[in-house]
């Protein structure tokens, strides 16, 4: 067992009077513990952070499979006593351009536990496992489930979910970056080995608790798109797509392909050359396994090309060697042609 997975569950929404409710903002308890099947009978291990309520329905999933519940009820989450400020500042700073039905105080408060969680379960380590990963409960799964993803994980680095282009200039007007709802990172899922996690989660904790000094009160996605924009070299993006495709696109990078692209093509462009590199090597390996969606021609030699010009500027030689002999496959002669035809091999001499 090499990946410990933490996720939670709290009715938050029973506390506000909509318990039971299904709407296109959020979710009722019953339909959770439905959708949640599929990640909890999957054989890894896992760590669930739940109200005591809830943890007789959740533990007839789990079944005999290597689980720990930790029941805290809402009054004894770690950060309660944060509770007042958020409402303080959700009324002096609101957030703009989110839903106030989904966005609520106790949203906010229970999202913003993921990090504290994490960093519990790393420290304590109970399954001695060389990975901590936290997945939302409803995440979306391919069919392989949670099996092999950490092959693709950088094991210094927490490894986060990219949904759309980082600004790091962004965050250095505090007041317009944190009155804004940022999803350049997805908060469904983030993952790394004990130290790189203990420090990334110990962080965000850290300059979250600063932020509510501030009079902000920021989701979570919005604190890990500022720790990608401020702390670049403590994250990287192995996964691209919207929120249904951060876990499918770790297993083939086969869903929303062109956001991918689209990533690869301007962070290589913007100087952000590992998530340039992680999102052209996804798209490398659906295009060489056959999983790729149907792309243009141009859009295959790109990716390839790309990751040659990414690998060079980072001074990695031999990968750059190694993408620059795949730019040039019988496939792709047509485009190489067209766009680069220095870099086509000159033609053999064999004299007068």
């Amino acid at each position: 067992m090499s990946t410990t997975y933490v996720t939670a569950l709290y009715n938050l929404r029973k506390r506000e009077g909509q318990d039971k409710v299904d709407s296109v903002h959020f979710s009722s308890i019953d339909t959770y513990l439905e959708t949640s099947k599929r990640l909890l009978e999957t054989p890894d291990p896992f760590v669930i952070f739940c109200e005591p309520d809830l943890e007789a329905p959740l533990r007839a999933i789990r079944g005999d499979r290597p689980t720990i519940f930790r029941d805290i009820k809402f009054e004894h989450l770690p950060f309660w006593d944060k509770l007042p400020r958020i409402v303080e500042n959700n009324k002096t700073s609101p957030v703009v351009w989110v839903s106030p039905e989904k966005f609520t105080d106790l949203y906010y408060l229970i999202i913003n536990h993921k990090v504290e969680f994490v960093r519990q379960v790393a420290d304590l380590n109970t399954f001695n496992t060389e990975w901590f990963a936290w997945v939302d409960m409803r995440i979306v799964l391919p069919e392989t489930g949670l099996a092999n993803l950490s092959q693709w994980w950088d094991p210094e680095r927490t490894n986060v979910a990219m949904m759309g282009l980082i600004d790091r200039n962004r965050p250095k007007d505090r007041y317009t970056f944190f009155r804004n709802n940022h999803g350049w990172v997805a908060g469904g899922f983030f993952a790394g080995k004990r130290a790189a996690i203990l420090d990334f989660t110990t962080t965000v904790i850290r300059e979250w608790k600063r932020t509510l000094d501030e009079g902000y009160s920021p989701s979570d996605e919005t604190m890990f798109a500022y720790m990608a924009a401020t702390y670049p070299d403590m994250v990287t993006a192995v996964a691209f797509g919207e929120y249904g495709d951060l876990i499918c696109n770790q297993a083939a990078v086969c869903r929303t392909q062109h956001r991918a692209y689209n990533i690869q093509e301007f962070a290589l462009v913007g100087g952000d050359l590992r998530a340039s590199i992680q999102a052209g090597e996804g798209l490398r390996r659906a295009y060489l396994t056959g999983v790729l969606p149907p792309m243009a021609d141009h859009e295959h030699f790109h990716i390839f090309y790309r990751l040659m010009v990414a690998y060079e500027q980072t001074g990695q030689t031999e990968l750059a060697a190694a993408r620059k002999a795949e730019v040039l496959r019988p496939e792709l002669r047509e485009m190489l042609t067209r766009f680069h035809p220095h870099l086509l091999p000159l033609p053999c001499d064999h004299g007068v």
